[in-house]
């Protein structure tokens, strides 16, 4: 094997090569999740340590410049 083969080998190995772009049905799952956790949220039995927990796990999972508790009050929507 010489620089030039390895070479090569190195392109089909590409990270670029490797990403897989994800389908639209896969990205509603996540948000059908985001809506559960709002309702669910939203209820009037449901007790506030409850709300604590939702907020605190979808805060988590979610970039920290969204409005995570406006949404799960429904003031604000998440793109």
């Amino acid at each position: 094997m010489d620089y030039g083969d390895f070479k090569e080998m190195l392109k089909q190995h590409a990270p670029d090569n490797q990403m897989q772009r994800l389908d639209i049905p896969e990205i509603s799952i996540v948000f059908d999740l985001l809506k559960l956790f709002r309702r669910i949220y939203q209820h009037e039995l449901t007790p506030e340590p409850l709300k604590d927990f939702i907020y605190m796990e979808v805060r988590r999972a979610l970039r920290k410049d969204l409005d995570v508790r406006g949404y799960l009050e429904g003031r604000t929507e998440i793109k």
